[in-house]
């Protein structure tokens, strides 16, 4: 549980404090504002009061804010698991960041699907790519099965 290991284990963590009023401060506000608004529908009496509080901001969203990213070890980029024969060359015609460096789980998980055809499981934080880790194994694998099935018909064609 992530939020035992923050607790024990901050090292483990980035931590960003905004102290004064930014961009970021009044995004988080007005986000946070947006959805107690839509999220929990109130009826009459309580509606008027529920709304004025929300009014007041500064009752449910008072600094300093605190950014918490988790630290996780940097891989190598899908560009470089290309070039290295991981992942096919049709693979760079994907609308993904070819440059943008995967985290370590994601390139091991990509590597053992890729390698050695395993399954895997990944269990990591929110926001931290499981579902790169499972979906880039998956494009991969129907890229080599249409590039397998050109191959045969061209072969058959022959």
């Amino acid at each position: 549980d992530w939020h035992y290991d923050l607790f024990h284990n901050p090292q483990n963590y980035n931590f960003t404090v905004i102290e004064e009023c930014s961009i970021e401060e009044l995004n988080i506000k007005e986000k946070y504002y947006r959805y107690l608004k839509t999220t929990f529908k109130m009826g009459e009496p309580y509606k008027k009061e529920y709304e004025a509080l929300l009014e007041n901001q500064d009752a449910f969203a008072k600094g300093p804010y605190l950014d918490v990213t988790d630290a996780f070890e940097k891989g190598k980029c899908i560009a470089e698991l290309i070039e290295e024969g991981i992942l096919p060359k049709s693979f760079s015609k994907i609308n993904m960041n070819m440059t943008r460096p995967l985290y370590l789980h994601q390139e091991k998980a990509i590597r053992k699907v890729a390698t050695e055809n395993r399954n895997l499981v990944v269990s990591t934080g929110t926001g931290s790519g499981k579902t790169e880790s499972f979906l880039i194994p998956v494009i991969n694998h129907l890229l080599r099965e249409e590039s397998s099935t050109h191959s045969h018909h061209k072969l058959c064609d022959a």
